[in-house]
């Protein structure tokens, strides 16, 4: 009766998993007989035909009788199974002889025989091929060779190897072969390349950066908040005139070197910047050691840690000297062309004044005839056209001076505690005579005062920009309406239009100076100068108040203010 082995047989007697054997079987490599779900039984017979095949195909026949140990089924097994790595055995001359099933599918290679017998060297690249026959020199002598060099696969996939060569004995101490393990490393080399490259190309930028900061006088720092620790770059101490190194590193130190005029308003950017998430946007001056004063913008970022708490700030500041300079040249220029500007502007205006006078006189006396009074007519409708376009021209050199007084900060103004209503009532009254065909309501939510303490003139200077920006920008059809509400210990005045609506970037600019907004028809230019609400902004913030806009494109704007209400304790 014939022996059968089972899978766990084989896998026992190979020193294999169970599921190697099952896939010999599958293969047909290993001749079984199928039992379903009771697996295989195999005969003795087929099992010694298929480790007898597998010897033959795995081991190459030597040219001496080889140790028994390369012979043996379990070692072969674990070659071939067990190992990723690319393991060879070499005669020591350095030729192939064998190559694990592993080695050949990293090296693609399809055919082991083309490859047998050949010297090992040959199938490094040339470059290489002296690190390998150093490697296999010292083995063959009883030594340990070890290398790394790159060389592609059969097929071309460039790869870098990690490789050990040992010397294999025979019983007599001889070397009679050498084990050659290649371990794959490619993506090791890859790695190490791109961070050499990556710092190589950091120092290349960081030289390039520190060339451009010196040619475009700009300094970085480094804040980290929690520690108070300030790190300038050489480069921004130049900027404070201090010397490299001469910075101390403290935020206590960067604030004495602030002028004490603009340190207020530095630090109120700063504060909105990490409690707010405004960016860090801001221009002072400082004091050097020599005592001379100099222009800085100051930009930053800033960076939250992982439970979102402000952490870092990192930022630049920039030598704008020389930008102010030309600033205040243009401000003086401004300011003596808008002088000189308004005095002929004031005759103009008082002779047409006077012109409109008699003729009203004349059309009165109804001494004339009826074509005489026609003429005088359309005399007087020219007239108060004339008037009406000085006003304007008198509104924008009123604008430009208003302008130079903000920048030389001599923008006088003559508070006094006023009824608010009664002053936004007055400038509706106005408007609505002005602009008779627009449809401007006021909606007011108490009767009692509302009492501030302002220079009314100047207060109705910012309702009266606000009421005309509504009427530019919205079409005619549409209703404005102007309101006030009390918030708390404020008020709150605002303008609602329902015309082209600003874009989340236009709003970030719109108080700026000398910016324009299109008009209603795209790429059309409304006149102006785009100083109204750079004027606004300062006026409300000499106030004590804030101003703001909330817009979305194409459904409208409401523009506001707010004051400090006066209190009893004010009175």
């Amino acid at each position: 009766m014939l022996e059968y082995l089972t899978v766990e047989d084989v896998a026992s007697r190979l020193t294999v998993s169970t599921e190697t054997v099952r896939r010999w079987l599958r293969a047909k490599e290993l001749r079984g007989i199928p039992l379903g779900r009771a697996g295989y039984r195999i005969t003795e017979d087929d099992f010694e035909a298929f480790v007898q095949q597998r010897n033959a195909r795995t081991m190459p026949e030597p040219e001496r009788t080889p140790d028994p140990v390369f012979l043996s089924p379990i070692l072969q097994q674990r070659l071939i199974d067990n190992s990723t790595d690319c393991i060879k055995v070499l005669d020591p001359q350095g030729k192939l002889l064998y190559m694990n099933s592993g080695g050949l599918r990293e090296l693609e290679i399809d055919d082991f025989a083309q490859c047998q017998n050949v010297p090992w060297p040959m199938l490094w690249r040339e470059i290489e091929r002296y690190k390998v026959e150093d490697a296999v020199a010292i083995a063959s002598t009883g030594g340990v060779g070890t290398f790394e060099g790159s060389t592609p696969t059969a097929k071309g996939t460039p790869k870098w190897w990690s490789v050990t060569v040992t010397p294999i004995l025979n019983t007599r101490g001889s070397v009679q072969y050498l084990l050659a393990v290649s371990k794959d490393i490619t993506q090791r080399k890859e790695a190490e390349i791109a961070l050499l490259l990556l710092t190589q190309t950091a120092q290349v930028n960081k030289q390039r950066l520190e060339l451009a900061q010196q040619a475009a006088h700009i300094g970085t720092f480094e804040w980290n908040i929690p520690t108070n620790t300030v790190i300038w770059t050489p480069e921004l101490e130049a900027l404070y005139g201090l010397a490299p190194g001469g910075f101390e590193g403290k935020y206590e130190n960067w604030a004495l070197r602030v002028h004490p005029d603009d340190l207020k308003h530095t630090e109120q950017s700063l504060y909105e910047a990490i409690h707010g998430g405004l960016p860090y946007n801001a221009e002072f001056r400082v004091l050097w050691p020599d005592d001379s004063i100099h222009w800085i913008l100051g930009r930053g970022q800033l960076y939250n840690d992982e439970q979102g708490k402000p952490f870092r700030m990192i930022g630049i500041n920039m030598d704008i000297g020389e930008r102010k300079e030309l600033e205040q040249r243009k401000d003086e220029f401004i300011g003596m062309a808008s002088h000189e500007l308004r005095t002929p502007i004031t005759t103009i205006k008082a002779n047409l004044q006077l012109a409109e006078r008699h003729i009203r006189k004349l059309l009165a006396a109804n001494t004339t005839s009826a074509e005489i009074r026609r003429g005088f007519t359309d005399l007087s409708t020219m007239v108060e056209r004339g008037l009406r376009q000085v006003d304007v021209q008198s509104r924008l050199i009123n604008d430009l001076m208003d302008a130079s007084r903000i920048q030389a900060d001599k923008l006088a103004l003559s508070p006094q505690t006023r009824d608010l209503v009664t002053i936004i009532r007055e400038v509706w009254e106005e408007q609505c005579q002005v602009t008779p065909r627009r449809t401007i309501t006021l909606e007011v939510q108490t009767q009692e005062p509302l009492l501030v303490f302002v220079d009314s003139e100047r207060i109705a200077q910012i309702v009266s920009n606000y009421l005309t920006n509504a009427i530019k920008y919205s079409p005619e059809a549409e209703p404005i309406t102007i309101g006030l509400n009390v918030e708390g210990p404020n008020v709150c005045v605002w303008v609602r239009d329902h015309g082209i609506g600003l874009s989340e970037e236009v709003q970030q600019h719109i108080w700026d100076r000398f910016y324009q907004v299109q008009g209603r028809e795209r790429g059309s230019r409304v006149a102006g100068l785009g100083l109204g609400l750079y004027i606004c902004q300062t006026l409300v913030q000499r106030h004590g108040g804030t101003v703001g806009v909330d817009s979305k494109v194409g459904e409208g704007s409401r523009f506001w203010f707010t004051l400090p209400l006066v209190t009893n304790e004010d009175h």
